[in-house]
């Protein structure tokens, strides 16, 4: 028992010091933005018919977010972890983007080549295994051999790409998030931005700070959105008037089915959502209770509002 409790000690203090001194090398780069050029995998895979149930309805879009969870799924930490147990937690999330021929695909906690989640790239493995052609992957953090951020994956080429590092917010890690261009399936004259965002944790007026900072940048690009990723905060138990705030600017979710709705299991809360803006309305929504991260998947199908005669607010500008 002695033995043991050594260990942990030992275990906590080296996992601790690791993110500390990760940290300190990231603040000093935090605050700024820099435009990304996505890498190109190879062709879709548009051979398989998906599984009954989870074809995507013409004229619509598909998405997902998901928090990675550096690859670790439910597991303490991942620098416990060995390369080929996360590399097929990894496989089994491709899966899931498979089964569902999912459009794009919102990371967060994704990790490029990292000493601590088996020194590879996760967001070209996970591209490569569930066949969608481009990827896009902003750093949010990048000292001392750990480098991840959040990251996008779209079936659908990507233009006008960017990463965005949130000014310092000791002693957590910097956060984030990552915004590219696409046409919409069938019209590729009508734009629609994707956004894969990850907030602070730890205290509200960052949470609020940070959120300000997105919608400024997003309101400059004036297009349509759709905003994914984990929030940090439950819409319906918060009172920092996130929600409200992100409701001023246009953005809307569907409203939550009645009883308790989780995505991060451990605190029986939801933290990860799917929001759009003008021009685009959410059809239907999912969380996908899979046991493939610490967090669950939340899955939705978006379509495009009907055009009006006197609507002004349903065109894109490019």
């Amino acid at each position: 028992m002695r033995r043991l409790r050594k260990f942990l000690l030992y275990s906590a203090c080296l996992v601790l010091s690791v993110l500390l001194l990760a940290s300190l090398t990231t603040w000093i780069t935090s605050g700024t933005s820099q435009q990304i050029t996505a890498r190109v995998h190879h062709q879709a895979d548009t051979t398989k018919t998906p599984v009954p149930g989870t074809a995507r309805p013409a004229g619509t879009l598909q998405v997902m977010t998901l928090n990675l969870a550096h690859g670790r799924r439910d597991s303490l930490n991942q620098i416990f972890l060995g390369r080929q147990t996360i590399r097929r937690n990894l496989a089994k999330i491709a899966a899931v983007i498979k089964t569902y021929r999912l459009d794009a695909v919102a990371l967060q906690e994704a990790d490029h080549v990292s000493f601590w989640s088996g020194h590879f790239d996760h967001i070209s493995f996970l591209a490569a295994q569930a066949r969608l052609p481009y990827s896009l992957h902003g750093l949010h953090v990048d000292g001392l051999k750990i480098r991840y951020g959040t990251a996008l994956l779209t079936r659908h080429a990507p233009h006008d790409s960017y990463s965005y590092v949130f000014k310092p917010s000791p002693p957590t890690f910097s956060k984030g998030f990552v915004i590219t261009t696409i046409g919409w399936p069938g019209d590729p004259d009508f734009k629609v931005d994707l956004v894969s965002v990850h907030l602070d944790y730890s205290r509200h007026a960052i949470r609020r700070q940070q959120l300000e900072k997105m919608l400024a940048f997003l309101r400059q690009r004036n297009r349509p959105t759709i905003l994914m990723g984990d929030f940090n905060v439950d819409w319906r138990q918060e009172k920092e008037g996130l929600y409200r705030l992100l409701i001023q600017q246009g953005f809307k979710g569907i409203k939550p089915a009645a009883g308790r709705q989780v995505t991060f299991p451990s605190a029986g809360t939801r933290l990860d959502w799917i929001l759009v803006s003008h021009g685009l309305q959410l059809k239907s929504e999912t969380i996908l209770k899979q046991n493939i991260s610490d967090h669950y998947a939340v899955i939705a199908t978006i379509q495009r509002k009907p055009v009006s005669l006197t609507s002004t607010d349903t065109k894109s500008t490019d």
